[in-house]
């Protein structure tokens, strides 16, 4: 979809044209990527390994984005070395809440952020996260 000349919204996931073809309905998650002029931001709904290794198959280096809104809240299942390292994300935004049974984000997948040097944001710590873009740069705010 493109909304003026250089804002633009490239849907990548589900790859089926034949409905939802994955039986883990987390991998039949909508997953796109927003381009506003130098500006990016992927945007991963609750997919898992096996969709993120797919992504990168397909189509490799144009997943690059400057903003990962990290895919199933931190979850163990997501957010791969392969998947972030092809991302190459400036920073990664993480939804989750504050006492949730299924502790996200992963302890494990915060450290592989931290070796890969991605700075991240998460609800459960920061509150409310706002980005804004000129489509250059982009400024975060949060409420905490």
């Amino acid at each position: 979809l493109e909304f003026a000349d250089n804002i633009n919204l490239k849907f990548l996931a589900p790859a089926s044209k034949n409905g939802f073809p994955e039986k883990d309905l987390n991998n039949n998650s909508l997953v796109f990527k927003l381009q506003y002029g130098e500006f990016s931001m992927l945007f991963t709904g609750d997919i898992e390994a096996k969709t993120e290794n797919d992504l990168v198959s397909r189509y490799g280096k144009k997943l690059q984005s400057t903003v990962l809104k990290v895919a199933h809240h931190g979850s163990s299942t997501s957010s791969t070395y392969n998947f972030l390292k092809t991302v190459q994300p400036q920073l990664a935004l993480i939804s989750c809440g504050d006492k949730e049974k299924y502790n996200h984000p992963n302890k494990k997948v915060l450290g592989t952020f931290e070796y890969l040097q991605i700075p991240v944001k998460v609800t459960s710590q920061n509150g409310e996260i706002t980005l804004r873009t000129d489509g250059e740069k982009y400024q975060v705010m949060t409420d905490k």
